[in-house]
Order: structure tokens, then sequence, then C-alpha cells
């Protein structure tokens, strides 16, 4: 099998632009990751294209250096078409995820993700809201501008097409918080939901979901929190969060192969915060708390159509620094 992997940020995204340091760490991270767990598949040839700037200490993987953004998407096309699966790895900001699963789809190029259109779903923070709440999920509410300006608790800004903490700000009230906010379209404004922050892997094909592990997210202190780490299959899986990943799994079945969940437990209630539609930071550390690789779980689901009998772990629990 020829399978060719693309990571937006180091593989030519921001070719001839400044790199961003920390999504440049994030994203190579996740691509050695993946690239590692899919090199131990039998019978598997890896492409991946890179930034000038980035190198790769991999032998075994073929690699396509990408010197203009410009030409991203145009060479990505022309590198998966020559492979029979592709994996993008890509954010959802400015609708980057969304626009290049959607065009190797009008090319009928097989891909190892979620459909375009769900990754438009989840990748909008209103709209997947409004779908957690008509699936009756536990989710924190958007505020409307009146809203705001009359709430006096705390609350938590973030843009509405961001990924991970992109923006993110704690303010004491709704009226400071709008004096942070240029245009409150492209914004989110959420009562600040108090307990313990926790994210699921997923594996789902067909409106179904497989837990692979349930995690420990730590952040900074202070008005603009940052992902510091994530413990790997920290928490253990009760009832309740199986019925949830149910749940979100129905409520939206282009859900296709990995998927991140962010949540918080408060008091006995779990709160989906966001949906990720692609590879998180918590993959880094699933090869070492599962007993399959996590790489071909994720691929064999796409070639059978359906999703592995059952989901195997150790009692190991591994670190991700993000730091």
């Amino acid at each position: 099998m020829r399978l060719f992997v693309t990571e937006f940020i180091t593989g030519g995204g921001f070719a001839n632009h400044p790199l961003p340091e920390g999504l440049k760490q994030e994203g190579l991270l996740m691509l050695n990751s993946v690239l590692a767990d899919c090199s131990r598949i039998n019978n598997i040839q890896l492409t991946t294209c890179l930034d000038p700037r980035i190198t790769l200490d991999k032998n075994n993987v073929d690699t396509c250096s990408i010197e203009n953004s410009a030409d991203y998407m145009r060479q990505v096309s022309q590198l998966a078409s020559g492979n029979d699966y592709t994996w993008v790895i890509a954010p959802e900001s400015a609708g980057v995820l969304e626009s290049v699963v959607a065009q190797l789809s009008e090319e009928n190029i097989a891909t190892i993700n979620c459909s375009a259109e769900s990754v438009r779903m989840t990748g909008d923070k209103i709209k997947c809201a409004m779908q957690l709440s008509a699936a009756q999920i536990d989710t924190v509410i958007n505020l409307s501008m009146d809203e705001v300006q009359q709430y006096q608790q705390t609350v938590v800004i973030k843009r509405r097409f961001g990924v991970g903490c992109e923006g993110l700000k704690i303010c004491d009230s709704g009226v400071l918080a709008l004096e942070c906010i240029d245009d409150f379209n492209q914004w989110v404004v959420q009562p600040y939901v108090v307990g313990e922050h926790l994210s699921l892997c997923l594996l789902c094909y067909a409106s179904k979901a497989k837990i692979l592990t349930c995690n420990k997210q730590i952040f900074s202190e202070g008005q603009s929190p940052k992902l510091k780490a994530c413990q790997v299959n920290a928490v253990s899986i009760n009832q309740q969060i199986e019925i949830l990943v149910k749940n979100i799994a129905e409520a939206f079945p282009g859900l296709t192969g990995y998927v991140g969940v962010d949540l918080i437990k408060s008091s006995d209630a779990y709160v989906v915060i966001d949906i990720n539609p692609r590879l998180t930071s918590s993959y880094i550390g699933l090869s070492e708390v599962l007993t399959d690789n996590p790489a071909e779980l994720c691929i064999r689901t796409i070639i059978d159509k359906k999703l592995p009998e059952k989901i195997m772990r150790n009692n190991k629990i591994f670190e991700v620094s993000l730091d």
C-alpha cells in the first residue's frame, strides 16, 4: 500500500513565510509519530512533503520539498494522486483542513480523514454547539451580543473558527470580553466552566465510535492559558463517557478515522468543549499505551469500512509535553 501523509504546518503550508514556532513543534511531533507508526505496518510505502526548512531523520520515507505555500495544494493533489491513500494533518483555521479534504474528495482520492462536511460543522464553534445541543449533549453555550453585555461573571473568549487555545482569553465579565473583540461574528463568548479538563481520542466510522483513550489536559495559568501537556490514558473510561461518545458519533455521521474531543468534567456532568476532526497532540502518546498500532487501526478502519472489534490498552500513562 502506498500512503501519502501531509502535515500542513511542516509540509509547506507556511513555505516562504515565517514558520510559527509553537505550531511547528506540535506539527512536527504529530508528523513524526504518524510516520513512525506507519513505518511499522507491513508492505507500506510512505511519502510526505516538507517545508524546505524542515528535515526528517527517517530513511524509509520519500520526501518532496514544497518551496512556495502557493504551490501547496497543487503539489499535494499531485502527490496524493500517485498513492492509494492520503492522510491530511491540518488545522481547521481559515478552512484549511476542509478545503484540502474537499478538493481531494472531488478528485476521488481516498483519505484517512473525516468528511469535508463534518470538518466544516465541527470547525465552526457556533454550529458545532447547536448540533450538540440538538442531540441533547451537554456543551458550553455561546452567548449572544445582548447576553454578553449583561453577563457579570467570568467568561471565555475564543476564535469561532480557531483551533486549540488560539485567541483564548479569560475575562471577568462580558463587558471586558467585548473590549478584546474586534468582530463579534469571528469570536465566541462562553461562560467559564469550572472542572477537570479532559480529552478523548476516538476512532470513528459510519456514525459509530470506539474510544482509544481518555486523557487529562494540563493548562498554564493566567488570562491566556495554553495547553502545556496531555497525559494520555490517564483517565478511566466509564459508562457515562461511552454513552457520550455514542451520541457524538450519531450526531456527526461524517466523523471518520481519528477524532479528538475536548471536554470538562464539571460536577457529575461531562461538558463537550470542542470536537476536533483531525489528529490531536494526544495521538503522539497512543503507540505507548495501546496494544495495537494506532495508525494501522485508523487505516484499517477506512480500508475495511468498519471499526475494530476491541481496543486494547495497557496500564501505562504517557505524558505528551507541548512546552
